[in-house]
This record gives structure tokens, sequence and C-alpha cells, in this order.
């Protein structure tokens, strides 16, 4: 996951004894290089990483864990496992993007459901509500919308 995603941040503070754990989505994975072949050394966790609520979740999306986490043998070989705690710390452009796009949509829809059942006699109210999730100015025009 994060060696395709270079915009994903990972914690790097000193490892303590906690021990890293996978969701299902991402179990059997090395959380450096995401192979899935043969898994040597057991990943550790700094305590920040492994405290209150963030105890038992997937080192790298945050889900809950069900599997302990392993780095494969060749991030063992070439010593990426002594780099620090592996926990990824942010979400990522991609998935703030989704959030805030899922969010714009189901705004929008809203919005014209409302004006289609007739709960709203007025297109200046659309056009406002419509300029305002999607950032147009005040003073654009909505262009054959018929009930």
């Amino acid at each position: 996951m994060a060696k395709h995603h270079p915009d994903l941040i990972f914690c790097r503070k000193q490892p303590g004894i906690a021990i890293g754990r996978l969701c299902e989505k991402h179990d059997g994975i090395c959380v450096i290089c995401d192979s899935y072949v043969r898994p040597s050394a057991l990943v550790r966790i700094c305590d920040e990483c492994n405290y209150g609520s963030f105890q038992g979740r997937c080192v790298v999306c945050g889900g809950p864990g069900i599997s302990d986490a392993y780095y494969c043998t060749e991030c063992v070989v070439t010593e990426k496992d002594r780099d620090g705690c592996p926990k990824i710390v942010n979400l990522g452009s991609s998935k703030t993007d989704l959030f805030y796009e899922r969010k714009k949509a189901s705004v929008l829809q809203t919005v014209l459901a409302l004006y289609f059942a007739d709960k709203v006699d007025s297109l200046v109210w659309v056009q406002e509500k419509v300029a305002l999730v999607f950032g147009f100015s005040k003073n654009f025009s909505v262009v054959n919308i018929s009930r």
C-alpha cells in the first residue's frame, strides 16, 4: 500500500514491544513493500501507535486487526525493518478527496430531489445551493431544468 502511494507517511518513531496487526483486507502483506511472499520478521510498532483506541488496529488502514504483521525476507535483508515504526499516520489525498466528492454529490442530490419534489418553488434557491457546492459564482445560469 505505502509503496504504491507516495503520499502516505510512516510514523518512523522508535518501535516498542507492541506487535503490529493487519486487517482482513491487508492480511499477509509486507507492510513496507506490499509483497505476499516469505514473511519472516514480526512487525513492532511504537507505543503511541498502539495506545488507547489504536490498540490492535491495522498498521496500514487502521481497521480492526485480525492477524500479526510481518516483514518479508527481502525487507529484512535490506534492513528496511530497522527504519522505525511502520504505521501509516495519514489517510492520503485519494481517500480525503473521495470523502469530499461523496459529500458534494449527496448535497447536490438532496437539493435536486427537493426541487423536483416541488418542495422548493424557486430555481434561484437551487442555483445558489449548486453554486455553493461546486464553488461557482452566483450569477451562473442553469439551462433546461424542467420538472
